[in-house]
């Protein structure tokens, strides 16, 4: 329930290797990390936007959070200090520290705001769960694991989304790989093909081919997998409803009964995100906007 954004960067190494986690064509084959696995220098910034279950955060190109919405848990409480990646969950948040640790606030009933110890790349959070790529590309997974949603497979990856109760990964050829809860076929549904990245919502997931047109699966009952033509940079998946930054503005389907598939006028959108009933976007210059459901202030226009 995520989406990602232009990097500032502060040393051409370290930007080479987060732009080549989240955007494959970015990739540079000439990074070198360091004996642990992390890119020499200073690590790189993402400016972004995440949604949750009902509070939404802002990434600042200078790595300070600020939340907004439901605070019942603490889950827009942000924490002090810098992070070069967050995401959001259903009532908690995590990020990742400037020195690659995690760090993580809210709900911890099931054990989701308890991460590992190590070094880590980006981090995605769930449902009740959360997953991180680390610095050897491998993936960990903590919180609820009911259906095996955090019980990651083998191998490298180069992103990883959690979604309500089953994870996607993309390895390092593009091919992606799902885990967890089946009950829309949102695990067995990956197509054979390429895909530059993806997001996973509720019970569903969405990608970009090689071609950046949009191929969506699993549930939907309200239309979420009914993806629209066209190319796109950046796409989101969220409760039952996906939008897409393409070159004219955004483009939103599924679900709409909150209008959290009611994107705004078109413009310079950069990162993108959806939550739960609500979906949130970063313009060029570092602004924010929101549309749907703000009940508890999570959607401020």
């Amino acid at each position: 329930m995520r989406g990602v954004v232009a990097v500032l960067c502060l040393a051409a190494n370290a930007c080479s290797l987060i732009d080549a986690l989240r955007d494959p064509a970015a990739a540079d084959a000439s990074i070198t990390p360091n004996a642990d696995g992390m890119p020499d220098g200073p690590p790189s910034i993402t400016p972004k936007v995440a949604a949750g279950l009902q509070h939404s955060c802002s990434l600042s190109m200078a790595g300070a959070v600020a939340c907004w919405g439901e605070n019942t848990s603490g889950e827009a409480t942000a924490p002090a200090g810098m992070f070069r990646d967050i995401s959001l969950g259903t009532s908690f948040s995590c990020g990742v520290r400037m020195n690659g640790t995690l760090h993580c606030w809210g709900v911890n009933t099931a054990g989701q705001a308890t991460p590992p110890s190590g070094t880590f790349l980006e981090v995605e959070a769930g449902g009740t769960h959360a997953c991180a790529i680390r610095s050897d590309n491998t993936v960990a997974c903590w919180g609820a694991n009911d259906m095996n949603q955090s019980s990651s497979p083998g191998g490298t990856y180069k992103h990883v989304n959690a979604g309500g109760r089953h994870t996607c990964g993309m390895h390092p050829n593009g091919t992606v790989q799902c885990w967890g809860s089946n009950d829309s076929g949102q695990v067995v549904g990956p197509p054979a093909d390429v895909f530059n990245a993806l997001d996973t919502g509720d019970a569903f997931t969405c990608t970009t081919r090689e071609d950046n047109t949009l191929q969506c699966w699993g549930r939907n009952a309200e239309g979420q997998d009914l993806e629209p033509s066209g190319t796109y940079s950046r796409l989101c998946a969220g409760g039952a409803h996906a939008c897409a930054i393409s070159g004219s503005g955004i483009s939103c389907w599924g679900r709409n009964a909150e209008q959290q598939a009611t994107p705004p006028a078109a413009g310079n959108y950069t990162s993108i995100t959806c939550g739960n009933l609500h979906s949130c976007a970063m313009r060029a210059d570092g602004t924010v906007t929101c549309w749907g459901l703000n009940n508890l202030g999570q959607a401020p226009p």
